[in-house]
């Protein structure tokens, strides 16, 4: 469906706002690897037997997330499950 835009501007009078445009394109990126990560946990999941864990991909994603973003995002120098960040 096409819609026609509400106000007509040309583009010589845009200035693009790159903050949001990188918002946008990591929010973007973000949610494939999410759906990825899910997708293939479903499939693992199907085909396991038995008393198998589960949900090992997102598990370990999540862990490995935790410990990457962690210190960087609040500033910790030091955290007693990665030793002495550099």
């Amino acid at each position: 469906m096409h819609y026609e835009p509400l106000l007509n501007i040309a583009l010589t009078n845009v200035i693009a706002d790159e903050l949001h445009l990188l918002l946008q394109i990591t929010d973007k990126l973000l949610q494939n690897l999410i759906d990825e990560v899910l997708e293939r946990d479903a499939v693992e999941d199907f085909n396991k037997k038995g008393e198998h864990p589960k949900g090992c991909i997102s598990q370990s994603c999540l862990t490995a997330s935790i410990l990457l973003a962690f210190p960087f995002l609040f500033g910790i120098k030091k955290c007693r499950w990665l030793g002495e960040a550099s």
